[in-house]
């Protein structure tokens, strides 16, 4: 983070470092998605839910709208929901 290696990380340093962060992830979650979206139609259905255990299991739940298929917005919320939940319980 300390780019200009001068022993502190100022608020662009961190906010630069931050941002590579979250593009990175960003990245590595529409590549996870679209391994799961077998057929490429934007969305996660039960079938293709199969190959991740995990998203098999609590498929109904991440499913908000309950049109039998996940988005990618319904996928993001519950991801971001249950890191939040983590952070407050390790306080």
């Amino acid at each position: 983070m300390d780019t200009n290696k001068n022993g502190s990380i100022s608020r662009t340093e961190f906010s630069a470092a931050m941002k590579a962060r979250l593009d990175k992830q960003s990245t590595l979650f529409d590549r996870a998605f679209s391994v799961a979206d077998a057929n490429g139609d934007g969305f996660i259905s039960r079938d293709e839910a199969k190959v991740n255990p995990q998203l098999a299991e609590h498929f109904d739940e991440i499913d908000v709208d309950r049109d039998g298929q996940v988005s990618k917005q319904e996928l993001r919320a519950t991801i971001r929901a249950a890191q939040l939940n983590e952070l407050k319980n390790t306080k």
